[in-house]
């Protein structure tokens, strides 16, 4: 296999199996870097433990993959004997492109996966996927959806009237004629038409016209304005902030959860996170399984020995010492609360 090196750097194949068509394989798409590689691993292992089809899972890396992480996404090819291609992207795209301190210009390899799948096996069909996802059913279904000549099919980013002013309030300034904003963690792409559109292209020159307070999601959204087969079932992109009532109507048909907040559950101070959490939410107490869910994933996969990821703020600090007192661990309580004090008023 030849890949025409348009944006790469360089690029590593796992499990060289002889893919003669790329296109009878279900094509997966993640992004991600060194900071969530034990979330993406874990969000893979999840997803090939379901998936009944033959797949291809691409893998858009920013930095170092080091040798340990090789091995263990060696580990996971082998297993269920599945190609993982990791692309590595020339960051002179989108380096000056603007980040978030959530949020960091990764992001921005999603405007650009279409057109990398097209050059190393014209690929038709791609499905792109968030790594901070869990899949807990098998999603082989959606790769044959019809989207009717449209782009790509997305998810409706809110799905309650109460998101009426939140809504409102996103849309501002993107003006958008159809008045629909998706969610961009799950997108399934006609690549054909991505690339003859030239999207990608387009995305990198509006998003460094202007600072969007969503990144790469407000810039997709001006872009594909009209030309997306838009859905506001929570089937493929189960966002974490959905509603009980919302979840509950679809909860058997739940392909896929999104842990969108900041509360990933690689984090240390959610690991004690189940449906027996004690919360001041009670709009969505449903995601807490989950949680614990996710876990069960992690210690079956390669990523099992793999630590949390600590606390990265004075916030943090403070959720992690809550939730070890609350779990009986106080001394390690007491040790992040003197971290969360000093994080915050010493070292600002």
């Amino acid at each position: 296999m030849v890949i025409i090196m348009r944006y790469l750097k360089n690029y590593l194949f796992l499990n060289k199996a002889e893919i003669k068509n790329f296109n009878d394989f279900n094509n997966i798409v993640i992004c991600m870097d060194k900071n969530v590689t034990k979330g993406g691993g874990v969000m893979v292992y999840s997803l090939l433990s379901n998936m009944k089809a033959k797949g291809i899972v691409h893998i858009f890396y920013n930095g170092t993959l080091s040798e340990d992480e090789k091995s263990r996404f060696d580990k996971l090819s082998i297993e269920f004997n599945t190609p993982i291609i990791f692309y590595f992207i020339d960051n002179s795209y989108v380096e000056n492109l603007f980040a978030t301190k959530d949020i960091n210009t990764t992001s921005y390899y999603r405007f650009l996966c279409p057109y990398i799948l097209k050059d190393i096996g014209n690929i038709k069909k791609m499905l792109y996927l968030d790594v901070d996802m869990l899949c807990i059913g098998d999603i082989s279904s959606i790769f044959s959806y019809d989207l009717q000549n449209k782009i790509a099919y997305v998810v409706n980013d809110f799905e309650l009237p109460k998101d009426k002013k939140a809504k409102e309030d996103r849309l501002q300034g993107l003006n958008l004629i159809n008045s629909q904003y998706f969610n961009s963690g799950m997108m399934f792409i006609d690549v054909d038409r991505y690339v003859r559109e030239d999207i990608g292209e387009k995305a990198l020159k509006l998003a460094k016209s202007k600072n969007f307070p969503h990144m790469d999601q407000d810039v997709l959204n001006i872009l594909l304005d009209g030309k997306t087969l838009f859905t506001s079932s929570v089937e493929y992109n189960c966002r974490i902030y959905v509603s009980d009532e919302c979840f509950n109507k679809e909860r058997e048909i739940v392909k896929i959860i999104h842990f969108t907040s900041r509360n990933k559950p690689w984090k240390a101070y959610t690991k004690f996170w189940d449906e027996n959490s004690k919360v001041k939410n009670k709009r969505n107490t449903w995601i807490y399984q989950y949680y614990r869910l996710w876990r069960e994933y992690a210690l079956k996969s390669p990523w099992k020995d793999v630590e949390y990821v600590m606390p990265q703020n004075h916030t943090e600090w403070r959720l992690a010492a809550k939730e070890y007192f609350r779990n009986g661990n106080y001394k390690y309580s007491i040790q992040m609360y003197f971290k969360y004090l000093y994080s915050k008023f010493v070292q600002k």
